[in-house]
């Protein structure tokens, strides 16, 4: 499950969100990453469009041409390695539909390696065990 959100909009653009209250886990509590979400949605800084590196230096690209690329690079990698050299690895971020449509999507490609969990499971499990030693009954519920 995942966090309950009320999203407040006025001509067309969310302009505030809160908890909803009547989420049966969250109640009304969103996270700190969360409840700053529009902050950074509407940042004038946020990247918003393809960048690819070209002599050190990020340069714009289209859409079309980055999905070309992507898709030129996949099929080389899968050609000439396989497909257990091409790592699928998706996090918690993305709870909704999208995490759905990225599994099938790799379904589809054919085998490759996978990671489950987020990226920072492993780093906080060793964490964990250099500071308390071998967990018999903690959790890091955050990690």
């Amino acid at each position: 499950m995942h966090c309950g959100i009320v999203a407040t909009v006025d001509n067309g653009r969310v302009v505030k969100i809160q908890g909803d209250p009547e989420h049966p886990v969250t109640q009304g509590f969103l996270c700190y990453r969360t409840s700053r979400f529009l902050e950074r949605q509407y940042d004038p800084n946020r990247v918003t469009s393809p960048l690819l590196r070209r002599n050190g230096a990020f340069k714009p690209v289209s859409w079309d041409d980055a999905l070309d690329l992507i898709a030129e690079k996949m099929l080389r990698i899968k050609s000439e390695s396989g497909g257990g050299a091409i790592l699928h690895y998706r996090s918690g971020g993305t709870l909704g539909v999208m995490k759905f449509i990225n599994d099938a999507f790799f379904a589809l490609f054919g085998p490759c390696a996978v990671k489950s969990g987020d990226i920072c499971s492993g780093a906080g499990d060793v964490a964990q065990l250099t500071d308390f030693g071998e967990r018999t009954a903690t959790t890091c519920s955050t990690c």
